[in-house]
């Protein structure tokens, strides 16, 4: 834990696991001092008795002034860039949607235009790109990047544009998508991928995946995709879209 803090890995958790050992430790120490200290009769007077009870409130309370100047050091060094991160994460950023009051909250001053541009006209210009491009290939690789990019966007745009959207984000233009798998390379996952070679590391895998609240898995073997035959990896597109 203190070499993860001194390195910048710290996270609120092992701090309070280190916290937690030095009141223990901080405890055990007072114990084994004030047993020492004790008369030959095997008792302690009781002047040594609230003696030795000041001393472990004293080392206690040191052990916590310790604990809350480290979680301090964590507060501080979350807070750098807190409002960048959040603008990245496709769960959490509404990019230019976001209200005055969260642009305060998450700290996203200097990191969006200053206008607001409402959800609605948002997906109104993804229309208007996506139907300028020539290609269905062209138009799945484009929602899929906004599938990296801004979650609330691409599901609402499939939500008021489903009959348009959905042979894009699925078939006939997935299986497309799919034998190009390998080269239209998305930058953020979107699944995970298990082969032989995690034979007895499954739980370590899935252990992996950030998100922990998981309400729906589609799983694909990858050996027959839409009747194009054994795609292997490049199956994950199916997962994808049907998720979709």
């Amino acid at each position: 834990n203190i070499a993860d803090l001194m390195a910048g890995r710290s996270s609120t958790a092992s701090v309070l696991r280190l916290g937690v050992m030095l009141i223990t430790l901080a405890s055990l120490l007072v114990t084994l001092s004030f047993a020492s200290a004790t008369t030959p009769q095997g008792s302690v007077t009781p002047r040594e008795s609230e003696q030795g009870l000041q001393k472990i409130l004293s080392m206690i309370g040191s052990a916590r002034k310790t604990v809350l100047r480290l979680l301090g050091l964590v507060r501080e060094e979350c807070a750098e860039g807190v409002g960048y991160f959040h603008l990245r994460n496709p769960l959490s950023s509404r990019s230019t949607a976001t209200s005055d009051k969260d642009r305060r909250r998450l700290k996203l001053r200097g990191l969006l235009p200053a206008g607001h541009v409402p959800l609605k006209a948002q997906v109104e210009n993804v229309m208007r790109h996506l139907r300028s491009l020539p290609r269905d290939i062209d138009k799945y690789s484009y929602l899929q990047t906004l599938h990296d990019n801004y979650e609330a966007l691409y599901y609402a745009v499939l939500l008021d544009y489903t009959v348009e959207c959905m042979p894009l984000v699925y078939t006939p233009t997935v299986g497309q998508a799919c034998q190009e798998w390998h080269s239209l390379h998305r930058h953020t996952p979107k699944g995970m991928y298990l082969s032989l070679e995690d034979i007895g590391h499954v739980r370590e895998a899935l252990q992996n995946w950030p998100h922990k609240k998981v309400t729906a898995v589609v799983v694909t073997d990858g050996e027959r995709i839409l009747g194009l035959g054994d795609l292997g990896v490049n199956g994950m597109g199916i997962p994808i879209g049907k998720l979709a």
